[in-house]
């Protein structure tokens, strides 16, 4: 058993150890931080995630839990990191915190200011804007249009699934990747929905293969990436 193994065990025995009495919680949820803080000190990010949000669910309002997750989260989601740092501000920090959030709400606002700029692509060939990513997870047909069609991004709201030439036209057999879609478009699966019907039937374009597929199976692998113009 690995290391990372034997952290994943302690924080699964304080989660489901025998109930706890009411005076009890806040203890439990100060030994998840403190297992929380020693996985950071180790690199164990993803325990020490685990850990802190299970110390906020015994006990909501352990200002350090929020800090330390703000702290964790501020590369993967700083919008996420901005909130639980606002909440641990919100409860009260010690001063050293305090006086080392100021430097942490800046590093999360440029964060998150980045990750927006990384949201959308406008083709200059076509002028059409892409959702960098799509859905990342299973959709069919009828759930992706309706994901496109509800989604807000950037401050436009008329999204759309792609036809399928406009999914042929960026796909590029020169990537490397096993998903040969152009960059900086990213897929988290083959296969996403066009709003094009072949034969009646709802077509996805598999840019493993670059290729149209209609397709009625189950939507293993298939994904909603929308465009607008």
């Amino acid at each position: 058993m690995t290391r990372r193994d034997l952290w994943i065990a302690l924080v699964l025995c304080l989660t489901w150890g025998p109930g706890l009495p009411a005076q009890s919680i806040r203890a439990d949820a100060e030994a998840h931080y403190r297992v929380a803080l020693r996985a950071l000190d180790e690199d164990h990010e993803r325990v020490a995630i685990e850990a802190l949000r299970t110390a906020l669910e015994l006990d909501p309002a352990h200002a350090m839990a929020h800090y330390s997750l703000a702290r964790v989260l501020r590369t993967a989601s700083p919008e996420d990191a901005i909130a639980h740092l606002d909440r641990a501000l919100q409860l009260g920090l010690p001063a050293k915190e305090t006086t080392a959030s100021a430097d942490l709400r800046i590093e999360l606002l440029y964060a998150a200011a980045r990750r927006r700029t990384r949201e959308v692509f406008t083709d200059p060939d076509t002028g059409l804007m892409w959702t960098v990513r799509d859905n990342g997870d299973d959709v069919d047909w009828a759930t992706a249009t309706k994901y496109c069609a509800a989604l807000t991004l950037r401050g436009f709201s008329d999204w759309r699934l792609p036809t399928l030439d406009e999914l042929a036209a960026m796909s590029d057999r020169s990537q490397i990747h096993l998903y040969k879609i152009r960059r900086p478009l990213a897929l988290s699966a083959c296969c996403p929905w066009s709003s094009t019907r072949i034969s009646g039937t709802p077509t996805v374009f598999a840019f493993n293969f670059g290729e149209p597929w209609p397709y009625k199976g189950p939507p293993l692998n298939c994904r909603a990436l929308c465009v607008r113009r």
